[in-house]
């Protein structure tokens, strides 16, 4: 399915609030080229794109999570990242999740929110996230900007393909090495325009262009464990594309 048109569906779905204006420039954006990719997209460095999930998956439990903003956008403005423990959760009691690092900061359940992001909007509101098998759940946001990012040639996390123009990207290490098992770490990507509950379709990364740790499982290694990234459907439905170097 183009992005586009699940970007619309995930913003129809989401409760069906959408103001006329915001829905005239939804329904007018789906006519645009197929050519074109999404202001926001993220990637993951040696990741599969799984075609039926519509989601880049990790293949190594320690991986490079990217953001991607097209360079027509404002690169100063706040973007933000949601990282959230899948299967979802309920609110209590507080879960074991272990625990994963993202960017240097190790969190564990207790210290992540419960809800759908943006953390800043109540849940149950035209602000939030679609569910997208999701949200609620727990979660953590993670702000940065794209100030002084390097840019690189653009290109659609999905297929691959290239596109007109140029990215910016910032890097995030992602280690998920001591999550317990059973538990992903699915991340989304959006601006600051949605925590103010005024976004368009440029303000966040399509659901067709997000991106997973994987579901993980421990196995014996010599009286220790490891994490594996249970990856099969991906590997055998998604296409393996190039991705970072």
């Amino acid at each position: 399915m183009p992005w586009f048109n699940t970007c619309c569906m995930s913003l129809f779905y989401n409760r069906m609030k959408l103001p006329l204006k915001l829905l005239s420039l939804v329904l007018g954006f789906s006519a645009v080229n197929a050519l074109a990719i999404p202001a926001l997209q993220l990637d993951i460095s040696g990741g599969v794109y799984d075609t039926v999930d519509e989601t880049t998956f990790a293949t190594s439990p320690v991986f490079t999570l990217r953001a991607l903003l097209r360079d027509n956008q404002p690169f100063n403005n706040p973007y933000y990242i949601s990282a959230a423990i899948s299967p979802q959760l309920a609110e209590l009691p507080i879960p074991d999740i272990g625990s994963f690092t993202f960017a240097g900061t190790t969190y564990t359940g207790a210290a992540l929110h419960w809800g759908t992001p943006p953390s800043n909007v109540p849940d149950n509101q035209p602000g939030d996230l679609a569910p997208h098998s999701v949200f609620p759940t727990y979660y953590f946001e993670y702000a940065f900007d794209f100030t002084g990012a390097p840019v690189m040639a653009a290109y659609n996390t999905a297929t691959g393909a290239t596109a007109n123009g140029q990215v910016y990207y910032r890097d995030f290490t992602v280690d998920i090495t001591q999550l317990l098992p059973g538990y992903s770490v699915h991340f989304d990507l959006y601006d600051e325009r949605v925590r103010r509950g005024t976004y368009t379709v440029d303000d966040f990364a399509p659901f067709s262009h997000d991106a997973s740790s994987g579901t993980n499982t421990r196995v014996p290694d010599s009286g220790s464990s490891l994490i594996l990234v249970g990856l099969a459907a991906a590997l055998m439905l998604g296409a393996r594309r190039m991705r970072l170097a």
